[in-house]
């Protein structure tokens, strides 16, 4: 191999490498996305603009932690519980959804997965399916909002410390010696 093959050939795979470190290693743009979901990127603009008008119609302040973590879960519920037939949207969902400004698909989700929250619709059966299809979903968080968990006892967003950032009883111990 000649010297230009060879460094060009070296110079993809720094490229390559410094590709995979600025896009964090898969994940979709993690300046706009805060998660992916089996490929589908909830972005910034998903999380903020679902929860800004979830804010104005209740007049609570909501986390945009909370809304993600719900919008990861939402498409999970709504397909199952739409799926066994239990819960379709009516015409009290259709009135509530008459009160947001020009909704947009997370937002319209987001209000089904409330509803069905609301009217129990979710049995055991339901709920253990949700679960499955969670633990078999390939979720990835933007690391500001922690990780996603899908353990049995613990299903959503978990806050998590890098382990590159000392904690304060671990800093106290190393200046003692």
């Amino acid at each position: 191999m000649t010297w230009p093959a060879r460094s060009a050939l070296a110079a993809v795979a720094v490229l390559s490498a410094s590709s995979a470190l600025l896009t964090g290693c898969g994940m979709v743009n993690r300046g706009e996305s805060y998660a992916v979901v089996d490929g589908k990127a909830i972005t910034q603009a998903d999380v903020e603009e679902t929860r800004a008008a979830f804010e104005k119609l209740s007049g609570q302040p909501l986390a945009s932690k909370d809304v993600l973590d719900a919008l990861i879960t939402a498409p999970f519920v709504v397909s199952q519980v739409q799926a066994s037939g239990k819960w379709k949207p009516d015409a009290n969902f259709a009135a509530a959804l008459a009160k947001f400004d020009n909704p947009s698909p997370t937002t319209r989700q987001l209000l089904e997965y409330v509803f069905i929250r609301n009217s129990n619709a979710l049995d055991q059966a339901d709920s253990t399916a949700v679960i499955t299809a969670l633990r078999k979903a390939n979720i990835q968080v933007n690391p500001r909002f922690g990780t996603f968990a899908s353990e049995a006892n613990s299903i959503g967003l978990q806050e998590r410390t890098p382990d590159w950032i000392a904690t304060a009883t671990a800093g106290a111990k190393t200046s003692g010696q």
